[in-house]
């Protein structure tokens, strides 16, 4: 029997729809020949200074209490020199609220030389995380480099990234 669905009167019982949906954090007015898509590079200037390598405000209209999210970033760092030690933490927040840090702390690459090199970092973060329990919500890419000029680290973020919300 159903009666789980029917409350002590016999009145239905309502049970709220769970909202799940995806944003993509980069993208391009056209279509890139090898599928392959960077936001803005952002390049420090002070050395053990934190710099914003990429931000933005995740809002497709709509409010809710996040239940889950997924989080899966890629993104690219080098340094004007061999011997720089680049490093970088993702954070998120409620709309307009205190940064939350998505890791326990920078990553570090250490004398990751001049050339790109892709990072990807990942995972599924469950509710009940300080400042980040609401849709929408801002995201927010730091970094900086241990060296000033000619160590200074640049960053960009790759179209493989995304963030998928489960929201009631």
């Amino acid at each position: 029997m159903t009666d789980d669905l029917f409350d002590a009167k016999g009145r239905p019982m309502i049970v709220p729809a769970l909202q799940e949906f995806t944003h993509r954090l980069v993208g391009g007015a056209t279509l890139a020949v090898d599928g392959v898509q960077w936001s803005t590079e952002v390049v420090t200037v002070t050395a053990d200074t934190d710099y914003i390598g990429f931000s933005t405000t995740l809002d497709f209209g709509l409010n809710g209490d996040i239940v889950g999210v997924t989080f899966a970033f890629t993104l690219a760092i080098k340094a004007g020199s061999a011997t720089a030690d680049p490093k970088f933490k993702w954070q998120a927040r409620n709309k307009g609220g205190t940064w939350a840090d998505l890791m326990a702390a920078y990553i570090t690459k250490t004398d990751v030389n001049t050339t790109y090199v892709e990072v990807t970092v990942s995972g599924y973060l469950c509710c009940g995380i300080t400042n980040l329990t609401t849709y929408p919500i801002d995201l927010q890419l730091l970094f900086q480099s241990n060296e000033a000029t000619p160590g200074v680290a640049t960053i960009k973020v790759k179209n493989s990234s995304y963030v998928t919300f489960l929201l009631k």
